[in-house]
């Protein structure tokens, strides 16, 4: 009788096991998504409060100043390619320079930086 006792508890703690191993699974899933969102609020917080240079955030003078070094008439591909980042971050980053004023569209889909009093 003691030994079916022992199998049988064994059984209870085996599956016990297994139980809090999916549970932990489970709760490492969350962690990893939970992290992934406070990167993501985190890196948007720190955009929005990026220091000005110029009266304008890092990310559209580093796009305006692309823009300049890549010379007139430049393209999103060829900024993407000067700032090292894929086509849609470009396009993003041209779209905010626009509204912002750092940078003027001279014809379909291309870019002229505008001068500053710097």
């Amino acid at each position: 009788m003691p030994r079916n006792n022992s199998l049988a508890e064994f059984e209870r703690v085996t599956e016990r096991i297994g139980n809090l191993r999916a549970e932990l699974r489970l709760l490492q899933q969350q962690q990893t998504n939970l992290r992934r969102q406070l990167e993501h609020s985190t890196s948007d917080d720190s955009e929005q409060q990026a220091p000005l240079f110029n009266g304008f955030p890092r990310a559209i003078v580093e796009t305006r100043d692309a823009v300049r070094e890549v010379g007139d008439h430049a393209t999103a591909g060829s900024i993407a390619e000067r700032l090292g980042q894929n086509l849609p971050t470009t396009r993003n980053r041209l779209h905010r320079a626009l509204k912002a004023g750092a940078i003027r569209r001279v014809g379909y889909g291309k870019y002229q930086a505008v001068e500053t009093g710097e």
